[in-house]
């Protein structure tokens, strides 16, 4: 099954601590209804983004393994893409702009990695408006989501 493999292979053993301490810390895999759904959460001393919406190294190295896994399923992705909210209104930080771009910026470098540009059916940025967690500022809010849709059969096919 789809999911079994996934968690497989993002999970396997590695020779670098560091990569698997990230996974641990970041990553979650959980199949529902609109597919199998990767997310990698921010962590209060390690984001995922610069102040520039550039991947950091982290989300850097859990994007390549991402593109790893890619290719397991014809199934099209989605990125989707939240923020945590800020104490102020802030002119520069346009949550949905932000959250647009990032998203934007995922679907760039697992084109980088080698990712189809065809496989990318959805680019979503929530802005704020859906909190992973009760504070609204709290940094697991920012996370991002990488989404295997089902397909027309509603299904996930493994090739």
């Amino acid at each position: 099954m789809l999911v079994n493999e996934v968690e497989k292979r993002f999970r396997a053993q590695t020779g670098d601590s560091t990569l698997r301490n990230e996974i641990s810390q970041h990553v979650t895999i959980e199949l529902t209804e609109r597919g199998l759904e990767i997310e990698f959460a921010a962590q209060p001393e390690s984001p995922l983004f610069d102040e520039n919406n550039t991947p950091t190294p982290v989300l850097e190295r859990l994007i390549s393994k991402f593109a790893e896994v890619a290719d397991l399923t014809p199934n099209p992705l989605a990125i989707e893409s939240h923020t945590s909210a800020r104490s102020v209104v802030q002119v520069k930080h346009n949550a949905w702009n932000v959250t647009s771009n990032q998203a934007d910026a995922v679907r760039q470098k697992l084109i980088d990695y080698g990712v189809s540009s065809y496989k990318f059916q959805k680019l979503v940025g929530y802005g704020d408006q859906i909190p992973k967690v009760a504070n609204v500022m709290h940094a697991q809010n920012s996370h991002v989501k990488i989404v295997f849709l089902r397909g027309r059969s509603n299904s996930l096919e493994v090739e």
